[in-house]
Formats: C-alpha cells, structure tokens, sequence
C-alpha cells in the first residue's frame, strides 16, 4: 500500500548492515584502535550529558529525557540509548585488556556507562549490559578471578537488593529494583504488554511464512495497533520467512570471523570481544521492534574489525596501544 516507505526501510537497513560494515570492518589496527576509542569515549560522555541533566540541571519531558525521568540522550528511545551503552561495554573491556587504555581510565569510564543505563530505567539494557560483561569475564578470567567475581556479584546483587532504594534513582527503583524485589514482572514497565503482542506476532506468522504483511504494517493488523517489539517476529510477519533467514544469516556473519581467528597470535582476547557483542546485539534484538538504525550497527561493525584485523596483522602491536600514528 505503500511502496516508497518500503524503499526507504530498505535501503536503511542495506545502508546500515552493508555500507557501513564495508566502510569500517577493513581498516588496519591503528584506525579500527581510534574508531573504538572515539566511539567508547563519545559514548561516555553521552552518559555524562544524561548525569548532567537528570541530577543537576533536573530535567523531564525533553528532547533528552522523558517525562517519566527515563535518560533517552541523543538516541532518543530510553531503551536503545541503554542497548547503544550495553553494546559499548565489549569494546571497552577489549580496549582495557589489550592496554590501549590504562585500568585507572577504564573504571570510571565503566562506572559511568552502568549508572548511564540506570538512568534509562532500561531492564532490556540493564541485562543485555550484565549478560555481556559476564560472558566477557567467564572468557577471559582464572579460575581463582572466576571465584573472586562471582562473590563479588553475589554480594553486590544483596546489597542492591536490600539497600538499593537509599542510592539508586527513582525511575530505576520503580521500574526495574520493584520488579527484582517482589517477582512481579508486571512492575517491570511493559513486560505484560510487550508478551501479549509477541503472542500475537507468532499467531500472525503462521500466514505470512511466504508473503509477509509489508513494511510498518504490522500494527494496522495488530489489536494493540502497536509493532511487536522483538524483531525477529517483526521481520517474520511484515517480510516472511526469507527477511528472517536473512536477519539470521547476518548476526551469523559477524560471529564468524570469532570462531575463524583462532590459532593466530592474540585472537582470543578480539574474538571474545567481537562475540560478546554480536551476541548481545542478537539478545538485544528480541525486545527491539526495528533495528535499521545506524547506532545500532557501528559497535558491533566495530567489535568485528577487530577480529578482523587480528586475523590479518596478528596482535595489536605494542606501539599501537598507546600510540595511533598512521606512520606505523
């Protein structure tokens, strides 16, 4: 019924998934290094500017914060700003474990990118952020580290548990700390709401496997009249079942250059950067009705160059990780 916002949601998503990988994923060491830290550090202080206006200059009902008090910053979607954070957080690990940036300096920075997330009141992103450090950290440590992180989430989750509502802000105790402390996922912002049209959205597909409903025409179908917010059933009933293999086979090419780096010099520590990320992004991606923005793509475009330049230069050189002449 509409075929120009067909061809705008096209080439969106051929923009994003192919120009733009195309763009970035061949770069040598010394650019993917600055892209990762330009993106990491442009993030952070996204999360400042959200510090910044909900806890001193008090702001609601903006261009930046909804009138709830969720952070929604320059993403504006209080839920894919706290994702675009989460996604950030393997790059940051990777950049602070290859000594690109120093411990004293990754901390805070990661300090920040959690309490950016708090402020977005985001369940979907606070796990995301939580599923991808952990997978990270289970790559990555000792068995004695693995004890040490282990007692220490333990303890952080009681303390948050008990003590919570005395530290955290307000829209995080409402929408995420009741949820946790009285099991009720009806407290949990629109859990209830997001599962009915995911019910939906499978009863749906069972007619449109081979000919889907259109672009943006799920919600004329749906009793909500909203979109189901999981893009994979999205994409399955408004493109069918060949949009959805083709969804599938995308996320499936940027973990594979994870699994193919392997026996090369310092390929572990990129590819469980590069996996990390693209798993979160898949993980992401079942609470997300549309996924053809471009801050979706660029952290993970990002975490997959640098399996990609392990595979072709080797480790990062030791001059690289302080240092991004292009002389080199």
């Amino acid at each position: 019924g509409n075929p120009s916002r067909g061809l705008i949601v096209a080439a969106q998503y051929f923009y994003a998934f192919f120009a733009l990988p195309i763009i970035i994923v061949s770069r040598p060491w010394w650019q993917v290094i600055a892209l990762i830290k330009i993106f990491v550090f442009s993030i952070f202080l996204m999360c400042l500017f959200g510090i910044y206006l909900i806890h001193i200059d008090g702001q609601t009902n903006t261009n930046f914060v909804i009138g709830n008090g969720r952070l929604k910053s320059f993403v504006e979607r209080a839920n894919e700003c706290a994702s675009l954070i989460a996604l950030t957080i393997p790059l940051l690990l990777w950049l602070s474990r290859m000594v690109i940036i120093r411990s004293i300096v990754a901390w805070p920075v990661l300090v920040t990118l959690v309490y950016g997330i708090v402020l977005t009141g985001s369940n979907t992103g606070l796990l995301a952020a939580l599923f991808g450090y952990g997978v990270y950290f289970l790559g990555t440590v000792s068995w004695s580290r693995f004890l040490l992180g282990v007692f220490g989430a333990a303890a952080g989750g009681a303390v948050i548990g008990t003590w919570g509502q005395l530290f955290l802000p307000q829209i995080f105790q409402d929408r995420v700390l009741a949820a946790l402390q009285s099991g009720d996922l009806g407290k949990a912002g629109t859990f209830s709401d997001r599962f009915d049209l995911i019910i939906e959205a499978l009863q749906i597909s069972i007619n449109t496997i081979l000919v889907g409903l259109g672009v943006d025409k799920y919600r004329d179908v749906s009793y909500r009249e909203a979109p189901v917010h999981n893009s994979y059933l999205l994409i399955l009933t408004e493109g069918g079942l060949l949009a959805l293999v083709g969804l599938v086979l995308i996320i499936a090419g940027g973990l594979y250059p994870a699994f193919d780096n392997q026996r090369r010099p310092g390929w572990w520590f990129s590819s469980i950067c590069t996996f990390c990320t693209v798993v979160i992004f898949a993980v992401l991606i079942n609470a997300t009705p549309h996924v053809y923005g471009r801050f979706w793509i660029v952290p993970i475009v990002l975490a997959v160059a640098v399996s990609l330049a392990s595979k072709r230069e080797g480790m990062v050189p030791g001059h690289l990780r302080v240092s991004t002449n292009e002389s080199d």
